[in-house]
């Protein structure tokens, strides 16, 4: 379970996981419904399969984003699922989770609730006991490196800093270092170097 601040790469690094280890990859944000995991059989009868049992019986990455969002039944088919190694389907069919499924479950919070800046669902531990967490923090360096204009960055990051000490209600996140780089007058930042 990666978690940590918006915009501090959580998503790009289940990427990069998934390109190293060759595994498809398929993202989902946080859903309320558990159809959305199991699938649902149409109308007509036919079973609809949803990526999750897919990647679950062929393997790959199932990366499960804004988790800590998610309604108590969507955690209940994962928790399930995980634990027993399989799971039925709507049409009773039984799935066993391949050797090279992986879940990766991210969020901005640890799942012990939410606070002003986060609307999250507080995870009891049967939950949380099924993951490894992994806290993202934003990489400042690696900020300066890859934005497109140093002093901009620096500024964006003076920001952060005055926020955070003043404990305020605002994301600064290496996004501004990245889109005001590209938008904002660079000349007029040169001074700030």
């Amino acid at each position: 379970y990666l978690y940590g601040p918006v915009g501090s790469g959580k998503s790009t690094l289940c990427s990069q996981v998934c390109e190293v280890f060759g595994l498809e990859l398929f993202v989902k944000t946080a859903t309320f419904e558990p159809t959305e995991l199991t699938g649902f059989k149409s109308i007509d009868g036919s079973y609809q399969m949803p990526a999750f049992v897919r990647l679950f019986r062929d393997g790959g990455c199932f990366v499960f984003d804004e988790f800590d969002r998610c309604d108590g039944q969507v955690i209940q088919v994962l928790n399930d699922s995980l634990a027993n190694g399989f799971m039925f389907l709507p049409d009773g069919a039984r799935v066993d989770r391949h050797k090279d499924f992986i879940l990766i479950a991210s969020g901005n919070t640890p799942m012990l609730g939410g606070d002003a800046m986060h609307i999250a669902e507080r995870q009891d531990e049967a939950v949380r006991d099924r993951f490894l967490f992994i806290e993202v923090q934003y990489d400042e360096k690696l900020e300066l490196q890859t934005a497109p204009h140093n002093a901009w960055t620096r500024h964006v990051q003076a920001i952060r800093k005055a926020c955070l000490k003043l404990k305020l209600d605002i994301v600064v996140s290496p996004r501004a270092s990245y889109t005001g780089g590209l938008y904002s007058d660079i000349s007029s930042w040169d001074e700030l170097e």
